[in-house]
């Protein structure tokens, strides 16, 4: 009976001292249901037409793989004008499920644009005009011979006539931008036999626009340039600045809306450009933004779309080659388009397509 407990006890120290037992398994990982993130609501302007294709890719997170999803309708389904949903869920190979949604619109071409004017006034000296600056590169006579102009439609009214058409394509027919430029005219001349002042003229082919360009007083400042001291040359800037007022006002008055441009620079090593006042440029200039600011008009700085660029003046260092007609085009048309082009309401449809 001694030696059986003695066995009991021994057996008993020697599985508290590391015998051999199996541990148990931990439990399987618990895998998380699927989840489903639907992209954010999409919103697509029509060009054209009344319907489009949308494409959508919804992610998942999670859940037994394979995980598939189905959305209804499909991605690449065609959205006619309105406002739909779309319903997406995504399925585990547990066969466990997550759904999301998101909301397609489908907005309807907008109308063309249009300006709320057609006809438009171009008025200013030879730079409106379009004078030619390479005719006079050299010789000091060339100033008294006839000036070359561009052609038309490299002048900078005729290339803001191109510009104009190619964006209010449904007024083409009335569209027109009219070249009242007058080279070798100065603001502060008077009325002669040989012709009107400039503000007369103004008043004359006012009648008949919607809108004014007026781009003006580069003579005045070659003449302020020989002026025999700065008294002097201040009156005649100042009384070029009140000419350009008068201009606008009368504009204002008649019912048309005025644009008022800043001139170009001048070059000084162009054959007639150390001539002009090239030096004057920038104080002028603060005339003509005093003004605008006066009157409350719309200001087209042409000096600054220059940034500098005397490579867009031709040789006589005055007048612009064509790419700088065209950039001074581009200037007024931007002012143009930017307050006078009839704004159109966006609406988003409320109904829903199921």
């Amino acid at each position: 009976m001694r030696h059986f407990s003695l066995a009991i006890v021994v057996a008993l120290a020697a599985a508290a001292c590391g015998g051999t037992t199996t541990p148990t398994a931990p439990p399987p990982p618990v895998e998380q249901p699927p989840t489903i993130t639907c992209p954010a609501p999409q919103t697509v302007r029509l060009t054209a037409g009344t319907s489009t294709t949308v494409t959508y890719a919804p992610t998942t997170t999670n859940g037994r793989l394979p995980v598939t999803v189905v959305c209804t309708p499909p991605s690449g389904s065609t959205f006619g004008i309105g406002l739909a949903t779309v319903n997406c869920v995504a399925t585990d190979a547990l066969q466990r499920t997550a759904p999301c949604s998101f909301a397609v619109t489908v907005l309807a071409p907008l109308p063309p644009p249009t300006l709320l004017v057609t006809s438009i006034l171009a008025f200013g000296d030879s730079l409106t005009l379009g004078e030619d600056g390479r005719n006079s590169a050299t010789a000091a006579a060339s100033q008294f011979l006839p000036r070359v102009v561009f052609p038309a439609e490299q002048t900078y009214p005729g290339v803001l006539t191109q510009d104009l058409i190619a964006r209010y394509t449904t007024q083409v027919a009335a569209l027109r931008v009219d070249n009242g430029g007058k080279g070798g005219e100065a603001i502060t001349n008077p009325s002669t036999s040989d012709g009107p002042s400039a503000t007369t003229r103004f008043n004359s082919l006012l009648p008949g626009h919607g809108a004014v360009l007026i781009m003006e007083g580069t003579n005045d400042l070659q003449m302020a340039h020989v002026a025999a001291d700065k008294t002097a040359q201040d009156g005649i800037l100042d009384r070029a600045a009140e000419g350009l007022r008068t201009m606008v006002q009368a504009a204002k008055a008649s019912g048309v809306r005025p644009f008022l441009a800043t001139i170009a620079p001048m070059n000084p090593t162009g054959s007639r450009g150390a001539t002009f006042g090239w030096e004057l440029v920038s104080g002028f200039n603060d005339r003509i933004v005093m003004v605008a600011s006066l009157e409350q008009v719309q200001l087209v700085d042409v000096n600054k779309a220059f940034a500098g660029n005397l490579g867009l003046l031709g040789s006589d260092g005055v007048h612009p080659t064509a790419a700088g007609y065209k950039l001074i085009a581009d200037t007024f048309f931007t002012a143009i388009s930017s307050t006078l082009e009839v704004k159109t309401s966006s609406i988003t449809p409320s109904f829903t397509r199921r």
